[in-house]
């Protein structure tokens, strides 16, 4: 199994994964420049796909704590039909 591989924004705000070939990711709402309390709620869309395997599990990771992500595995028809 792939060990997690943490991401980092470019210049050009996409999201960069080091040394995960056939990774495809993008952010479609920007990542806020705030700091988050204890129950605040942050609003985070965007799509992923591997070429070769299934995703088994993504994680926001926020101070060293993962987050419950609420909705994933949703189709991205644009993203299907652009890659």
């Amino acid at each position: 199994m792939a060990r997690p591989t943490q991401l980092g924004l470019s210049e050009t705000g996409t999201l960069a994964p080091p040394g995960c070939p056939g990774l495809h990711l993008g952010l479609d709402t920007q990542l806020p420049a705030m700091a988050v309390a204890v129950g605040d709620v942050v609003y985070i869309a965007g799509w992923c796909f591997h070429e070769q395997t299934a995703i088994e599990r993504i994680e926001f990771v926020v101070n060293g704590r993962p987050q419950r992500i609420v909705a994933w595995r949703m189709p991205r028809f644009q993203v299907a039909k652009e890659y």
